[in-house]
């Protein structure tokens, strides 16, 4: 156990992490292992059998939870006249068109989610960059582009959850709070499970949903999570989602750098310098280190960190470079 914290220990003394645990008995384990004095989020993370890079294996999709997140999000709508009233009587937080626009670039990104009337697009458009690698972008097909403000602004304060696999062929979402009934918390994962293989796109071969984990979760966010308790509902170590927490950390402080992290077009290596774009790339190791030294992550981790891209060049930019 050399290498965890105190608390982590404690929290799977007695649990086979090679184990195979039912849903039911997993969720059970999370919430009479909480010991935490706030209400920690439940997490899902299911491993996917795609190549998130092919365009016939992407896997997007929304789905409106039984039992809602727990969790209050604030929703800003692009619309104008009655439409924009319509939105504030369903309860969006933040109503506006061109002003919206004009505070977004400005860096005031206060919201969850972004609702947009089909003909606010042409404003919205403009802000890919801002909105695009916060995952904030409206789509139509995930029903944030819509004519039905009042429908697509309730679903989401009710508890909607928007999932789409990384690079990886992972997706991460959470699913209710530790306090939520166990009843609640299994009828929101059916839910979400459900969603995810109703999503299972054309080009999908062989087994589409390979290893499912559930997890207690301190600060969950867009590039990763604090797990208090990891717990296997499939036949593989869930210690091993460590590697993917290490590969994230180091890229935590210029997200957009890197392609998985990548929602739109725009990539800002288009404006760098070869040299510069591998310089970004390189220092995203030190990054690494220097963020998991000031939140105290074990060394083993930190070890990780420092050797995991080992002493290759960053072939891409450097064949850039040889090219002038």
């Amino acid at each position: 156990m050399s290498g965890i914290s105190k608390r982590y220990a404690k929290a799977i003394e007695g649990l086979d992490l090679e184990n195979l645990y039912p849903l039911s008995e997993a969720v059970k384990i999370i919430k009479d292992r909480s010991s935490v004095k706030f209400d920690e989020t439940v997490e899902i993370s299911i491993n996917l059998g795609v190549d998130s890079n092919k365009s016939d294996q992407v896997v997007r999709g929304v789905v409106d939870l039984p039992k809602g997140t727990g969790k209050t999000l604030k929703v800003a709508v692009f619309a104008r006249d009655k439409k924009a009233k319509e939105a504030k009587d369903a309860g969006a937080d933040i109503v506006g068109a061109e002003d919206l626009a004009v505070n977004i670039e400005k860096g005031e990104v206060d919201f969850d989610r972004v609702v947009a009337t089909p003909d606010m697009m042409a404003v919205v458009g403009k802000l890919g960059k801002v909105l695009g690698p916060r995952g904030l972008m409206p789509n139509p097909k995930l029903g944030s582009v819509t004519l039905e403000l009042d429908k697509a602004i309730k679903s989401i304060k009710a508890g909607q959850v928007e999932f789409k696999a990384e690079k990886a062929g992972i997706i991460h979402a959470g699913l209710g709070k530790v306090s939520f009934g166990e009843k609640d918390i299994l009828e929101n994962i059916s839910s979400f499970i459900d969603s995810v293989q109703k999503a299972r796109p054309s080009g999908a071969k062989g087994q589409f949903i390979k290893k499912i984990n559930i997890a207690s979760v301190k600060n969950y966010g867009r590039y990763g999570f604090d797990p208090s308790l990891i717990v296997p509902t499939s036949p593989y170590n869930p210690n091993k989602m460590w590697k993917r927490v290490v590969q994230i950390i180091g890229k935590m402080k210029n997200p957009t750098y890197f392609t998985e992290n990548q929602t739109t077009s725009v990539n800002p290596h288009n404006d760098l310098e070869p040299q510069e774009s591998a310089n970004v790339i390189i220092d995203h190791v030190l990054d690494g280190i220097e963020i998991a030294k000031k939140n105290k992550l074990p060394d083993r981790i930190i070890d990780f960190i420092r050797t995991h891209h080992g002493t290759s060049s960053v072939y891409y930019f450097y064949m850039q470079e040889k090219k002038f």
